[in-house]
């Protein structure tokens, strides 16, 4: 849990509500969009950006971890 937290910091504020709306709060994408005030479209896309950014930091956290 200390490494989701750790990429968690690094993202920009925005990404870090999106993902707590969508995976903490359990929040659909239309509540998200409504209390972030985007278009669904927009939360999609954000939440994918964020994931794959978070994807990247832990990637590159482990690969370093290894060497």
């Amino acid at each position: 849990m200390g490494e989701i937290r750790w990429a968690m910091a690094r993202l920009t504020p925005d990404q870090q509500h999106v993902l707590a709306l969508r995976f903490s709060q359990d929040c659909s994408l239309e509540e998200t969009a409504s209390m972030v005030d985007k278009s669904v479209n927009a939360v999609k896309v954000l939440q994918f950006r964020t994931l794959a950014a978070m994807r990247r930091l832990l990637d590159e956290k482990w690969n370093n971890h290894r060497e």
